[in-house]
């Protein structure tokens, strides 16, 4: 079979193994139970992120010099090793170093694998599939958290909260064999390698000084910032309306079936704006709903999951349609910037909001923050119209 189309296929099954299905559900409890505030918590997530900020112009710029499939083959690696011991700490100066490795790792693989995509669409002639295909990828990962989670309560139950971080380490490096057998899809270059660095560097400058562009990596950050936040505080929100720890699991496999079945099922980029509009007001009510801690109302955090599942590849899509071959995990690298950027900003501060004034004020600041921000950015790309 032709190697394009493997390395697609290849990258949908590595997902399977990639998503951290086990340790999702459990992974702020096992905070919690080593003495963690909110505010820590997210500082954590903050250094992750700074890291990876700092790291990803680097890391892409690595797989395009050296190849996006070894840098993939290599963060794997550094993310199954790292995530292994994860489940070993028990302090908070451990918790801080193990995530610069975890970045790291995830920062060699994340960009790289759009961009491998991206590449092997292009060699088969079906770059429009881009959308469709990293849907399906995402799907993948989805559905593979259904799958993880009855391992997870067995874990929970008979030895600890911890042992499903490590489970999932184990189970990123058994995913090893699938990113092994990616392989390169080759582009021509006609410059020096002292041109192409500088080439790439004036490019990614060249991408976001373009208004559209910018507006669109904000939309992005923030409709891809209200579901992480959430992340971090589903543990606490179900614990304060009385469900119980082992069922977070179950809760969290029925949440990932249904993003693995919009992800697979939707992957449309027409009437842009409306969609983003809808995007963003729904951020705002989910946020609203969860802050009223009512029971009847958990249902609602569903709507986050059609966010998380179909606001991002489009607006990938549409930026990437401006960016050179050679260059993509670059510039793909650019979109986790931003991305982090505002996890790095939102993070601490909704963490502070939590401990001082509790979860309903902090959900009430994560919402109205990020929602009427993408309706700001939403309503700038509509007048550039550039949706």
């Amino acid at each position: 079979m032709n190697e394009s189309k493997l390395n697609i296929r290849y990258l949908q099954r590595l997902a399977f193994f990639y998503a951290f299905p086990i340790s999702a559900a459990y992974v702020t409890p096992f905070f919690l139970s080593k003495g963690l505030s909110q505010a820590e918590i997210y500082l954590t997530q903050s250094v992750y992120s700074l890291v990876f900020l700092l790291w990803s112009i680097p890391s892409g710029y690595i797989a395009d010099r050296i190849g996006k499939s070894k840098t993939i083959k290599l963060g794997v690696s550094i993310t199954g090793l790292t995530l292994s011991l994860y489940g070993f700490g028990s302090h908070f100066w451990q918790f801080m170093i193990l995530e610069v490795f975890l970045a790291i790792g995830q920062g060699l693989v994340i960009g790289a694998d759009s961009a491998l995509l991206i590449d092997s669409l292009v060699a088969l002639r079906r770059k429009k599939e881009f959308i469709k295909q990293s849907q399906f990828i995402k799907a993948a990962g989805f559905i593979s958290i259904a799958f993880g989670v009855p391992v997870a309560v067995l874990l929970v139950k008979n030895l600890s909260l911890g042992a499903t971080l490590t489970a999932d380490g184990i189970l990123v490096l058994m995913g090893l064999y699938f990113a092994w057998r990616l392989r390169e899809v080759h582009v021509t270059r006609h410059v020096s390698v002292e041109t192409n660095e500088l080439e790439a560097w004036r490019s990614l400058r060249s991408l976001i000084a373009i208004p559209s562009i910018r507006w669109m990596l904000i939309l992005l950050a923030m409709l891809g910032a209200g579901p992480y936040l959430a992340f971090w505080l589903a543990a606490p929100y179900y614990q304060h309306i009385g469900i119980s720890l082992l069922l977070f699991g179950p809760i969290l496999a029925l949440r990932s079936v249904w993003k693995a079945f919009l992800s697979y099922k939707y992957h449309s980029s027409s009437k842009m704006v409306i969609r983003m509009f809808s995007y963003a007001t729904l951020l705002i009510g989910v946020f609203l709903g969860m802050a009223t801690q009512n029971i009847w109302l958990v249902w609602v955090v569903l709507g986050l999951d059609i966010i998380e599942s179909l606001s991002s590849q489009p607006l990938i899509s549409k930026i990437n349609e401006k960016v050179e071959p050679r260059y993509r995990a670059t510039m793909n690298s650019a979109v986790d910037i931003v991305n982090k950027l505002a996890f790095i900003v939102l993070g601490p501060l909704a963490g502070l909001v939590v401990d001082v004034m509790g979860l309903g004020a902090g959900l009430i600041v994560i919402g109205a923050a990020c929602g009427l921000f993408a309706l700001l950015a939403t309503r700038r790309l509509a007048t550039l119209n550039a949706l």
